[in-house]
């Protein structure tokens, strides 16, 4: 780490220099004037400014904050421009060399009007602050950056954020900095991107960032995809706008998810493997940088997007409302299977009631009829902020929609464009219907959406499932069956406290906990939880902890646990595997694990008829079929015979090789699962 930063500022050719050099030096004393940091400062006749500032920021901020007045002095007072900055940074002992070294950065690297800084300063500087600085550069054997001019043409970054020193900021810093600058230098475009935490306000400044900057480039790293990187994309699609979409290579990632179906058949561009990265970096960013100028060259057009989006008039005077043109995937949203142009918006909207949860659907159409009012009284509107002005947060959520690819997801409608100004009497809205299903959440009986926590909770498809999961399934043997199993098994006098990894409603640490179990529960939804909270109501000497959380990353130390209970859980999650192993590390030695999971062979339609020919045997089928139509459609949807991720087969195989022993492998669910129970050795 340096002791002080030093900025050296010095005007450039010969002309009216004494003058210029006098100006410099006023300024820079004037801005000193203002600063209640610690500051020395030195100047000389031959327009050299040396100014030592205790902090890279401070002394970063204050050459950007010296080159921006220096260049509008002219119009108050004497010229000073052309200048040169370089800030430079090393051991208040050797201040005699670090002098030296920033006039030769500002002298011999650094052109007219800009600021140049070496790499030592750089790697100190805040993520926002570098993110002002171009490309590295190797010049006259030092490693410095330019910092971007003002007045540039922007590039707007979407990438996966992460945690602060997590792998995924890491990678997000390297691919902004070694891929993105590099193909915008090639551009003249200064690429920037938001690092705050998701505040409503934060969310709206960036989806008008994502619609007018000139080019967005899109970083999706690897699967499981990132939930806000997909709503944004989403939203710069719609939006018309040129966008470059870049994944990690598909040997750096884990699992094979497909890309949403969105952005399925966009060509997204691969970088190169992490373990060639240096090597192939030059032929990555020529790729990239190609890439961007035919996007510039062929700006997408929205009306033939893969999103649902409609022009709609808004009629001042009354409700009648009509869409002047939509995509065919709004047609296809709105279940309507004529052309939606010239349609009456209420019939479009009315025909997805029967799609929508209970409540939903009136939510939603009262909430949209507030805001055209709203719309309404606003006569002077800035059609590049309308998201600040009229925001939805009830979205359509649907259940039993007659294309499969809509259930269980829900759509936000979002202004991308308002025009008021041709007429009077009618407004016009560009109109996206965003997909936010990782931003939805139940609150109160309905569904909201809220962008700032997409990603950060499981998918709504569990917040919809968790009220009929619990009616449903308890009534199946098949089901009942394999509950007894698991509590049977956790039930030995050896195992004081259980670990019940992705517990749902408690089906299983429900009876545990009248057995004096001390058990933690662990699972996402938080709409699963609740219900296992008011079971546990009726228990008051329960010794349960219920944490809402991912099972892949658990907050324990090992050897915890005297047994640890899975059922029906890793199946669907995102890195099963990474889940199993925690499990494996909280369990104590000499513990017990069970778990039951789909085979190889799992078959979901031949499980579903079985249930419903069972509820239909017991006379329970008319009462329950509501819930029942939901439990299908959700288990169609998350059939592991899709996507299969870790079958049982493999759990007992993993199992065995970690040095298990006395493992138990027993089908369960017509042969379509398998409960396989073993204790640790070590």
């Amino acid at each position: 780490m340096s002791d002080t930063f030093v900025v050296c500022a010095m005007v450039r050719d010969e002309a009216d220099k004494a003058a210029r050099a006098t100006a410099l030096s006023q300024l820079v004393t004037s801005l000193h004037d203002g600063d209640a940091n610690e500051m020395v400062i030195s100047s000389n006749e031959d327009g050299v400014a040396i100014v030592c500032l205790p902090d890279a920021l401070l002394a970063s901020q204050f050459a950007n904050n010296l080159l921006t007045r220096a260049l509008s002095a002219s119009a108050s007072g004497p010229a000073i421009p052309p200048v040169s900055l370089s800030v430079d940074g090393g051991a208040k002992e050797e201040m005699a060399k670090l002098t030296l070294s920033a006039h030769r950065l500002a002298e011999k690297i650094a052109e007219n009007n800009q600021i140049v800084i070496g790499r030592s300063i750089y790697e100190q500087l805040p993520l926002l602050e570098r993110d002002t600085y171009g490309a590295e550069e190797q010049v006259a054997g030092r490693r410095v950056r330019r910092r971007f001019p003002s007045g540039m043409e922007s590039c707007f970054v979407i990438s996966p954020i992460g945690a602060e020193d997590s792998p995924e900021r890491g990678r997000a810093n390297l691919v902004f900095d070694e891929y993105v600058k590099r193909g915008c230098a090639e551009l003249n475009l200064r690429p920037y991107r938001s690092d705050q935490q998701f505040s409503r306000a934060v969310r709206q400044a960036m989806m008008a960032s994502i619609s007018q900057a000139k080019l967005v480039f899109a970083y999706v790293g690897g699967p499981p995809w990132n939930a806000n990187v997909m709503i944004e994309i989403g939203y710069r699609l719609a939006s018309g706008g040129a966008i470059v979409l870049v994944r990690d290579a598909e040997v750096d990632t884990e699992g094979n998810d497909p890309l949403p179906f969105d952005i399925a058949d966009i060509q997204v561009l691969s970088l190169p493997p992490r373990a060639q990265d240096e090597a192939r970096r030059d032929e990555a960013v020529a790729a990239i940088t190609r890439a961007m100028k035919a996007a510039l060259e062929h700006i997408p057009d929205p009306w033939s997007s893969h999103h649902p989006f409609m022009q709609i008039e808004v009629d001042r005077r009354g409700d009648n409302h009509i869409i002047k043109d939509a995509t065919r995937e709004a047609g296809s949203l709105f279940a309507h299977d004529r052309r939606l142009a010239g349609a009456r918006v209420a019939d479009v909207v009315t025909k997805l009631q029967p799609f929508m949860p209970e409540g939903q659907f009136s939510a939603f159409a009262k909430e949209q009829s507030d805001l055209i009012t709203e719309l309404m009284r606003i006569r002077v509107f800035d059609s590049s902020n309308a998201s600040c002005h009229v925001v939805a947060t009830i979205p359509m959520v649907f259940e039993g929609h007659p294309n499969p690819r809509y259930d269980q997801r829900a759509f936000l409608p979002i202004i991308v464009h308002y025009d008021g100004s041709t007429n009077e009497d009618r407004l016009e809205l560009n109109v996206l219907y965003l997909d936010v299903t990782s931003a939805t959440r139940l609150a109160d009986g309905v569904f909201r959406c809220q962008l700032e926590q997409a990603g950060e909770r499981p998918p709504l498809i569990w917040d919809t499932y968790a009220v009929s999961y619990d009616r449903v399934l308890p009534r199946l043997s098949i089901y009942q069956e394999v509950i007894a199993r698991h509590v049977d098994a956790m039930s030995a006098e050896a195992i004081h406290t259980v670990l019940d990894l992705g517990c749902g409603t408690g089906n299983v640490t429900v009876p545990l906990a009248t057995k004096g179990k001390r058990l933690t529960a662990v699972d996402r939804s938080p709409a699963m939880l609740e219900l296992m909270q008011t079971k546990l109501l009726a228990l008051p000497d329960a010794q349960v902890s219920i944490l809402e959380q991912s099972a892949e990353t658990l907050p324990f130390a090992a050897a915890r646990f005297d047994g640890v209970t899975i059922l029906l859980a890793l199946f669907a999650m995102d890195k099963p595997s990474k889940a199993l192993s925690e499990a494996i590390r909280v369990l104590k030695p000499g513990g017990t694990l069970i778990a039951t999971e789909p085979k190889e062979s799992f078959d979901m339609p031949k499980l579903l008829a079985h249930a419903e020919a069972e509820l239909r045997q017991n006379g329970e089928f008319e009462e329950l079929e509501t819930d029942w139509r939901r439990v299908s459609a959700v288990n169609r949807r998350i059939d592991p015979a899709i996507r299969p991720k870790l079958p049982a087969e493999q759990i007992a195989t993993i199992l065995k090789n970690r040095g298990f022993v006395d493992i138990v492998q027993t089908d369960s669910h017509l042969g379509n699962c398998q409960t396989i129970t073993a204790r640790k050795t070590r």
